[in-house]
């Protein structure tokens, strides 16, 4: 049966993309009645969902396990308002309505897909345009060194003819010719020097011209594309910063979180670098919502996100952890994340929200924990979170560090 799982699981990766890649040709919309639309029609994805549905009631447990598997790549680029809608469809998925549900949640996959396939075609797009105009340039640069030496070849030639008729003349004047016949060779030679001066001035005021206009157009052409170049970069560190940024709050996500909780502890093992993990959570979030609905409650959010930054500088991080729950690192010693705990509790507490048509304060509680070095990072978090448990049970708005209230 394992195997059969596992290739439901290639086939609806494989007619995903391409259900997607369908999707964005025919301009349609990124929608699950889209996807289903396509899935539907697909006489291999029906084919085998019924089969499976046959032979396993516990094929619905087992997608979601597969979803479960890989949940730490899906949030290296969901929002959490995504990640979590993902799991509500989950817990309601079954055999009966697992088309709906799948195509939903495909419908959430694609947008970072389609965000992410529309880079890469603009990256690829650029460095098409960038290896033709290589091409061409290589090719103007060719021909003007063609040019070039076809030019001093000519010129070199007429160069050569002023100096036939020179020594001409010199070898007459040395044979001691008469004044009449060296009078009109003086003649003859000047015309026919005229002439060639004339020429060899306007060929070389006609090829500067030219080799003008090509360079100028070359160095145009590359200062348009080195413009289209920072557009790209721009866009490139765009989707990047979108890719570690909680959208909603402006704070690092999750995977940014683990590459600076990394480095923090390298730090703290190989130069003895204390740092304190903060964990926050904002009290009774729920009723919030419940009460004032969604929108309310993500202007909360908003706020203690913006309260977070102003505290980020090179020893503070903060990073959204998930739902109404924040993560701090702060390196230095107890007392620098105690007065950030102390700081952000304070600013949280001092701020009054108008929900609808109240006004209301509303506060945070925090657990702080230290790493010790070589352990698990997770265990320092997971200290941090049970001293934020106890700050939750001890009455809220107040800070706890080694299961004491400090705050």
């Amino acid at each position: 049966m394992e195997r059969e799982y596992s290739n439901y699981f290639n086939v609806l990766s494989t007619k995903t993309l391409v259900i997607l890649k369908q999707i964005k040709d025919k301009g349609e919309q990124l929608t699950p009645a889209n996807i289903k639309k396509y899935l539907a029609s697909d006489s291999e994805i029906i084919s085998l969902t019924k089969e499976l549905n046959k032979s396993s009631t516990n094929f619905v447990e087992d997608i979601k396990k597969a979803f479960n598997n890989n949940s730490h790549n899906i949030k290296k680029y969901l929002d959490f308002e995504d990640i979590e809608l993902i799991s509500k469809k989950l817990e309601k998925l079954n055999s009966y309505n697992l088309l709906n549900e799948m195509s939903e949640i495909i419908a959430i996959l694609g947008k970072y897909y389609s965000d992410y396939e529309s880079t890469l075609e603009k990256i690829y797009s650029f460095i098409k345009e960038f290896s033709q105009k290589i091409t061409n340039t290589q090719n103007v640069v060719k021909n003007l060194k063609d040019e070039n030496l076809n030019f001093i070849d000519e010129d070199s030639a007429k160069d050569e003819n002023i100096l036939s008729s020179v020594k001409g003349l010199k070898e007459n004047i040395e044979k001691n010719q008469s004044i009449d016949n060296l009078q009109k060779q003086v003649a003859e030679l000047t015309n026919s020097l005229t002439e060639i001066l004339e020429q060899k001035i306007y060929s070389k005021k006609n090829f500067k011209r030219n080799l003008n206009s090509t360079f100028g157009e070359i160095e145009s052409d590359f200062i348009s594309y080195k413009d289209k170049y920072e557009e790209l970069k721009k866009e490139i560190e765009n989707y990047r910063k979108q890719s570690v940024t909680d959208e909603l709050t402006g704070l690092y996500r999750k995977n940014k979180m683990l590459e600076i909780l990394s480095e923090l502890k390298n730090a703290a093992i190989k130069k003895s670098e204390d740092f304190y993990i903060l964990m926050s959570d904002i009290d009774k979030f729920k009723d919030v919502n419940d009460t004032y609905g969604h929108l309310a409650g993500d202007n909360v959010l908003r706020h203690f996100g913006k309260i977070l930054k102003n505290f980020t500088n090179n020893t503070v991080e903060a990073f959204r952890y998930g739902g109404e729950e924040f993560l701090i690192t702060v390196k230095g010693s107890f007392e620098d994340a105690f007065s950030v705990a102390s700081q952000v509790k304070l600013s949280m507490e001092n701020t009054k929200f108008k929900l609808n048509n109240d006004t209301k304060t509303i506060t945070v509680s925090i657990g702080i924990a230290k790493y010790k070095p070589k352990e698990d990072i997770k265990l320092t978090i997971d200290r941090a979170d049970k001293n934020l448990y106890m700050a939750k049970a001890g009455g809220r708005n107040c800070i706890f560090f080694e299961s004491k209230r400090v705050g």
